[in-house]
């Protein structure tokens, strides 16, 4: 064993308590039939909304003053005020945000109080364990000059602490004004999508689970992108920049980036998407996972020249390029299975798939075109029957989409951070070779309802996709 498994080992102690999600790749490699998404509670029927605003977050109303950093207290201070915390939550679980007509429950909130009873997180918050000492990196194509204050919005619903938000610009200041290709991309990938609807989402979802980590956001749009790929709108080189800027600055201890853009949708294919290597390698060794959301659009992907989510979609079946490098963690989508009515566990997490007519997304899930198999996933090679690196690697709750489930995770590597007193550098080796295997004792809750084939809006299901079942799939 190696040092740096000793330190990922040394980490998966905490993931144990941390994470309570799903370890589940791609599938078998073919085609699953089509399965009825099971029911859930109303409460938690959600579906993602891009370039909109995240439920409960408003700056309306919210003062300089109001939204500036809570200092960081004592530990013993940190814990009575997340218990106060837990206790607003639990006793407004079933109530009406305020000024809401219709009444938006807490219990939609998402990122909310749900996703707190969902895993568990409470239990650790008791202990100290929330992310003191630690900081998040988030990967955006645009900034958002009144984030402290839609941020403290959402804490005073809650009670949490406001966190210390620094915005960094790796590839240099904003242009004036958004880049033609990204305005193109309308509520997709616009820097008014990115500003109102991504950018909120990543720093709430990341700061609810770790309320007191610090928050980095790097802005990095498509402003410098090779004309003739209009991936490059969405995915730009701008971003690998951010992550050699982060890495080499030892700027946070985690990072999560929220972009689904296809492999088959880039122009120059495997060169030009084995270029962000540089970015994911310097990550890796200095020490800090990569956490990348799979996409919304089932077992196909949101094509770059889109200017919806899901509207414009691959014929095949593709998967998002940033989370096919062997170096990130790709985070799929689950629903927290909770009581709409005080948030008691319910029974396993399905995968989070909204089918029409309410909509069309679902998690992203399949085989790389470009990335082999990795060594850490030798040992469910029986189970792929691929020769590619499959994703997700692991679920959380995406009712906002996977751009909510990869933050969370980060928030969550907060918290990993904090119990391993230091960086704890990629996470897959531990999760295929530690958690996997144990399961529910490691805090691995296997998905076991749900799928992720891709739907016509009459519900046709045209590219099919795979099925969760029982144990590793």
């Amino acid at each position: 064993m190696t040092w740096r498994d000793r330190r990922l080992a040394a980490g998966a102690g905490a993931l144990m308590l941390a994470l309570a999600a799903l370890l589940v790749a791609a599938g078998t490699g073919r085609g699953a039939a089509a399965a009825r998404t099971p029911s859930l509670p109303p409460a938690v029927i959600h579906a993602r909304i891009t370039g909109r605003p995240i439920l409960g977050t408003s700056a309306a109303g919210v003062s300089a003053a109001q939204a500036a950093p809570s200092a960081i207290p004592p530990r013993s201070q940190q814990i009575r005020v997340l218990k106060a915390v837990l206790r607003r939550m639990h006793k407004n679980y079933d109530k009406c945000l305020p000024n809401t007509k219709p009444c938006v429950r807490y219990a939609q909130l998402t990122p909310g109080p749900q996703d707190i009873f969902d895993y568990g997180i409470g239990q650790l918050w008791l202990r100290g364990i929330d992310g003191a000492g630690t900081t998040v990196a988030v990967i955006e194509g645009w900034h958002n000059t009144n984030i402290a204050k839609i941020v403290a919005g959402f804490d005073k619903l809650l009670g949490l602490p406001n966190p210390k938000i620094t915005t960094i610009y790796p590839a240099g200041p904003l242009p004036k004004k958004c880049p033609a290709g990204m305005v193109k991309l309308g509520s997709y990938g616009s820097c008014q999508a990115w500003a109102q609807g991504e950018l909120p989402l990543d720093v709430i979802a990341a700061h609810l689970i770790a309320p007191y980590a610090k928050i980095v956001i790097s802005a990095t749009p498509a402003d410098t992108q090779i004309k003739a790929d209009a991936a490059q709108q969405v995915a730009p080189p701008e971003m690998m920049k951010a992550l050699e800027e982060i890495s080499s600055h030892h700027l946070a201890n985690s990072i999560s980036i929220s972009d689904g853009t296809g492999e088959t949708t880039y122009r120059n294919g495997r060169e030009e998407i084995l270029a962000q290597n540089p970015g994911e390698l310097a990550a890796a060794a200095a020490g800090i996972p990569v956490l990348n959301a799979t996409g919304d659009c089932g077992v196909v992907q949101n094509l770059a020249v889109a200017n919806g989510q899901c509207q414009d979609v691959s014929a095949t079946p593709d998967t998002a390029t940033w989370d096919d490098s062997p170096w990130n963690t790709a985070v799929g989508g689950s629903i927290p299975n909770v009581s709409p009515k005080n948030g008691s566990k319910l029974g396993p997490d399905p995968l989070w798939h909204v089918a029409p007519p309410n909509a069309q997304f679902s998690e992203g899930a399949g085989f790389s075109s470009v990335f082999s198999r990795p060594s850490y996933q030798s040992g469910v090679a029986a189970i792929t029957k691929s020769s590619k690196r499959a994703v997700p690697d692991i679920t959380m709750d995406a009712q906002s989409g996977t751009s909510e489930a990869a933050p969370l995770l980060n928030g969550m590597m907060a918290l990993v951070t904090q119990l391993n007193h230091g960086n704890v550098g990629p996470i897959n080796p531990a999760l295929y070779h530690v958690l996997g295997p144990q399961r529910q004792k490691a805090g691995i809750a296997d998905v076991v309802k749900g799928n992720n084939s891709a739907d016509t809006p009459h519900g046709k299901v045209i590219v099919p996709g795979f099925a969760a079942k029982k144990g590793f799939d």
